[in-house]
């Protein structure tokens, strides 16, 4: 069993590494290094705090969204705002969005949290994520970016949608149960919990999270770590010296934002690079350009994730990593 799991981490990895190397390449592959050096070179130091700031702002309003879906009173939203800069940190720094696991177990150390508490809380948090990035990159294709964006995407993510929206309403169903207790009790077990306490904990996150007065309180945090993360990519793009419409950083944000699944290097290297080149090619941005823009969001997100904890963070992230590791070999 324990050989088992280190060669599947070994396989994540490499995974990675091969998905980050052949994008990067084809990101980089007819660059004029020349001008992508005068780019970061001349990059705007006004614009670059704004894009800090933005960044670090949004790691804030991420805490506090997470500590709403997870129920927890509003004295709490500085551990979880910790655990989630724990999670981008261990995102730029380890492989195969690790940091997912690392800001998991960091709340479980930070607060009087269960371990099914914060897993339910942290699924759901993504799930939210992955609702509006559907959302922005239907709006974008149907009204913001009307006539550049293919219609056929149009078909497709209004599709996605309307799945979306038939699985929220499956959510409620026996079916539903049925199926998240056979996905537990498959699952759950790397993570030495009981599915049965996972269902009752998920369930009631739930039917907490679809009462009118909190669903109204988690769309306003959600809509808020929204604006603050097109703020800052509008601000990364601003740094370069692009002067581009509104749409343009909402377009970056969910190409960046949707290449961020993919499997990848720490940082999402040339996962950032490739979407950013291609993205921004809707707009006749030159290549020098788009990747430098990718570069200053990889680079102040990491400056802005180390800042936010020092040492302190670093250290506890290295704990945990080592808690799951002992887990995962047990």
């Amino acid at each position: 069993m324990m050989i088992r799991l280190r060669r599947h981490r070994w396989k994540a990895l490499g995974l990675g590494v091969v998905v980050s190397g052949v994008l990067l390449y084809f990101a980089l592959r007819d660059m004029d290094w020349l001008a992508l050096g005068n780019t970061l070179v001349h990059v705007r130091l006004d614009a670059l705090g704004l894009c800090a700031l933005m960044i670090a702002v949004g790691i804030v309003l991420r805490g506090w969204r997470w500590s709403l879906i997870a129920g927890m009173p509003f004295h709490t939203v500085g551990a979880f705002a910790r655990s989630t800069n724990l999670g981008v940190l261990g995102n730029q720094l380890l492989p195969g969005r690790l940091g997912e696991a690392v800001r998991i177990a960091a709340l479980v150390r930070l607060l009087p949290s269960s371990l099914s508490e914060s897993l339910s809380s942290a699924v759901l948090d993504r799930v939210l994520d992955a609702c509006i990035l559907l959302l922005s990159a239907w709006a974008m294709s149907v009204v913001v970016a009307a006539g550049v964006v293919p219609s056929r995407w149009v078909v497709g993510l209004s599709g996605l949608l309307a799945c979306l929206a038939v699985a929220f309403a499956l959510m409620h169903t026996q079916c539903f149960h049925s199926w998240l207790a056979a996905w537990s009790d498959r699952w759950l077990q790397r993570w030495a919990l009981r599915p049965a306490a996972f269902l009752v904990v998920f369930n009631a996150m739930v039917r907490r999270m679809l009462r009118p007065g909190m669903s109204v309180l988690v769309l306003t945090a959600a809509g808020a770590v929204w604006l603050v993360d097109y703020l800052a990519v509008a601000a990364a793009l601003w740094s370069t010296g692009l002067e581009l419409p509104i749409t343009a950083p909402l377009l970056l944000w969910v190409a960046l934002a949707a290449g961020s699944a993919l499997p990848s290097a720490p940082g999402y290297i040339g996962i950032y690079q490739i979407a950013a080149v291609w993205g921004l090619s809707i707009y006749n941005v030159p290549a020098h350009q788009a990747v430098a823009t990718a570069f200053v969001l990889q680079l102040v997100t990491l400056g802005i994730s180390l800042v936010g904890g020092g040492h302190e963070t670093t250290r506890m992230m290295l704990r945990t990593q080592e808690v799951i590791s002992a887990k995962s070999n047990s």
